[in-house]
């Protein structure tokens, strides 16, 4: 802290200035230093911030805004989780129940057999059940 003297009071400046042995590299970040984690702000990447960053974009009332061009993905691989309303996040759902029903051909609504009806019923299930999983179906009152 400087020493304040009174207008009136002889001083010198010595005291105001740093003694010629003092160091200022060794104890501030020098002029042309760069900091260990100059490349971040608040822990994130600055690459986050630039002009070429992929910033999720939102109108004034919170509405996610994409491009016309190449559009949007929430998560670019199946093992990637995702939730929503509060959800655990859970991978892509898969298994041999979701694959697509066999052509009907006859019956009540093209369903001939027992074994088909079993899998309508088996995918309606599957999805049910991914619809839940991730947040979009509550699945219950």
């Amino acid at each position: 802290m400087p020493i304040i003297y009174p207008y009136s009071t002889p001083h010198h400046h010595n005291t105001a200035y740093a003694t010629a042995d003092h160091d200022h590299d060794s104890d501030y970040l020098g002029i042309t230093a760069e900091a260990a984690d100059s490349d971040k702000v608040d822990g994130l990447h600055a690459v986050t911030f630039g002009a070429d960053a992929h910033v999720l974009a939102t109108d004034e009332n919170g509405n996610i805004l994409t491009d016309t061009t190449t559009g949007m993905k929430i998560g670019t691989a199946p093992e990637q989780k995702l939730a929503l309303w509060g959800n655990t996040p859970i991978i892509q759902p898969a298994g041999a129940a979701q694959a697509a029903p066999a052509a009907y051909a006859t019956g009540a609504f093209g369903l001939d057999s027992d074994a088909k009806m079993q899998a309508l019923f088996d995918l309606v299930v599957a999805i049910r059940t991914a619809l839940v999983d991730a947040g979009i179906m509550k699945g219950g009152a």
